[in-house]
């Protein structure tokens, strides 16, 4: 696909009984990331909340997803965009974004989202 990559594994590797093996797929997971020079365009220090971002020439949406059965506080990191104010469409909270981080509160399977003001 143009200058791309694509890495096909032909196996299941996430639907592994054993807790132990998940571990391995993981690093192998993340050695494939790292060999290849890819990184993600939005991503939280909390593997149990999951983030998204949409976005096009004017706006940018973020989601945040709360998988767990607890709060947490997470710093999400977007890749291109350093600064800015992340409106909450809900509340219309506004969180700062510095160095392309921002912090905030993900409530028990909750979701977050914003719309990033350029």
């Amino acid at each position: 696909i143009g200058k791309g990559k694509i890495v096909l594994l032909a196996t299941y590797f996430t639907q592994n009984d054993n807790p132990n093996e998940l571990g391995n797929t993981s690093e192998l997971f993340k050695k494939i990331i790292s060999e290849n020079a890819v990184a993600p365009a939005i991503a939280t220090d909390n593997k149990n909340v999951k983030a998204t971002i949409l976005k096009n020439d004017e706006t940018s949406i973020v989601f945040l997803l709360n998988q767990d059965k607890r709060s947490h506080e997470v710093c999400t990191t977007l890749r291109d965009t350093l600064s800015g104010k992340l409106r909450d469409i809900r509340g219309n909270e506004m969180v700062e974004l510095k160095n392309g981080r921002f912090t905030t509160l993900v409530d028990t399977k909750r979701a977050r989202v914003f719309m990033l003001d350029r």
